[in-house]
């Protein structure tokens, strides 16, 4: 966890890739759980309508959303759990909804 507040203190404001727009939750896959260092952290962000995927490093690896209402986009996502089965629950408060992803 130390790391992983070291690198997030390096995190910037703003909207392109690797940037963090008013995140709202977090979410680790298994393998971040489970210590391995091939774990993601996926960032919620409210500001700017995704989801960003980082290594436990803090690097960027990739995202999904962008603000509309059609399948795959999100307006104020406000948080993201998984289940058992490597699925993905982004709560879209906006669009009044909850969309389901794989991890």
């Amino acid at each position: 966890m130390e790391l992983l507040q070291a690198k997030a203190a390096a995190l910037r404001d703003g909207h392109a890739r690797g940037q963090l727009h008013y995140p709202y939750d977090i979410l680790l896959d298994q393998a971040a759980l489970a210590g391995q260092p091939d774990g993601h952290v996926y960032l919620c962000e409210f500001g700017n309508h995704r989801v960003q995927k980082f290594t436990l490093d803090g690097q960027y690896v990739g995202h999904f959303g962008a603000n509309g209402r059609g399948p795959g986009q999100l307006d104020q996502p406000w948080g993201v759990a998984r289940d058992s089965q490597g699925r993905m629950f982004v709560l879209d408060s906006y669009n009044h909804r909850v969309q389901r992803f794989r991890l």
